[in-house]
């Protein structure tokens, strides 16, 4: 089961990284916690011809595991791909960009890169049909690891940013435990999170 964690106040379902970190290295109700970012934007995509704009998101290396998804061709995103060390970052195509953009081909996981934004990424994986990942009906064309964002948005700082989180619950943990330890979490990490916050930008602490 998949529960996602909502913010106390208002409807938003975005958290700060640190939060995420906390639930991630200290969670003993959440088997496994992972998050994507929280924006959509749209990147131009140069090669292959012609160019056009895609949506492009970054996730944590437990995305995929976390909601149980398997590659239809290829691999999907691992922690060896979150260290950051790569000379030529991983990306991982949904099923309908990879029907429009290269005819279904498998072989597009053997090497073909991608153009975006001035930057290379290696094709490495292909989602299945169907799967949009935290969203019901729709997801983006590419999706890459957080620590490679930092090439399409250069001011993007992944400390600063806030993401879509979703936990999987530990076999025979309740919803409503994990609920309470989340909540816990929040109120002993997030002091601190949004005292820094204000010194950097008052009003970014009011739109939270």
């Amino acid at each position: 089961m998949v529960q996602r964690f909502q913010k106390p106040l208002g409807v938003r379902s975005d958290f700060p990284y640190v939060y995420y970190k906390a639930l991630r290295d200290h969670s003993q109700t959440l088997g496994s916690v992972f998050a994507e970012a929280d924006w959509f934007e749209h990147f131009r995509m140069t090669d292959p011809q012609p160019a056009e704009e895609i949506a492009v998101r970054g996730v944590t290396p437990e995305f995929f595991d976390g909601l149980g998804v398997h590659p239809l061709t290829g691999r999907l995103l691992t922690a060896g791909d979150a260290t950051g060390k790569f000379d030529t970052p991983p990306a991982v195509l949904s099923y309908n960009f990879w029907r429009k953009r290269f005819g279904g081909d498998p072989s597009v996981v053997r090497g073909r890169t991608l153009a975006i934004a001035g930057h290379r990424f290696s094709i490495v994986g292909v989602l299945p049909r169907g799967f949009h990942g935290l969203s019901v009906d729709s997801g983006p064309d590419v999706r890459i690891p957080l620590q490679a964002y930092s090439l399409l948005t250069p001011d993007f700082n992944v400390d600063h940013a806030e993401f879509e989180l979703a936990g999987r619950l530990t076999p025979g943990v309740t919803v409503s435990k994990a609920q309470a330890e989340c909540l816990a979490f929040w109120g002993r990490v997030m002091k601190d999170y949004y005292e820094e916050t204000e010194k950097r930008s008052p009003e970014t602490v009011s739109r939270c």
